[in-house]
């Protein structure tokens, strides 16, 4: 289990002992598997760990090469969490209201949001 593993292990509330390991083998897909229930907990941690606003860029259409810059102003209602688009956020593009999947959200690596955004999108990506 890698270190980024252990980290959302933790924040999900799942096991990181060799017991773990025994039960679910060595692929703990199932354990760190993204679910409803493991959406609204990271959603929980995300809600205490990320500080708005700030400022951000997002990929348009996908294409990591195309980006536009925002400002994020906050997450949407837990209650709109969904295992198609994962944790929405709410933000604005020259006055215009935008809500995007955290997903496409690139933070600045000076930022302190960018070590919890960079960990949901690692885990989303893997265990989706």
């Amino acid at each position: 289990m890698e270190n980024w593993e252990r980290q959302v292990a933790r924040i999900l509330g799942v096991p990181t002992t060799d017991i773990m390991e025994n039960y679910y083998g060595k692929n703990q897909a199932n354990a760190l598997q993204v679910n409803e229930e493991q959406l609204l907990t990271f959603y929980d941690y995300l809600r205490d760990e990320l500080a708005f606003p700030f400022a951000a860029t997002y990929q348009t259409n996908g294409v990591s090469t195309q980006t536009s810059a925002i400002t994020c102003i906050k997450l949407e209602p837990e209650i709109q969490v969904d295992v198609s688009y994962g944790i929405r956020i709410e933000c604005e593009k020259e006055g215009e209201k935008l809500i995007l999947p955290l997903t496409a959200i690139i933070a600045d690596k000076k930022d302190t949001n960018y070590s919890p955004i960079q960990l949901y999108q690692t885990w989303v990506q893997k265990y989706k």
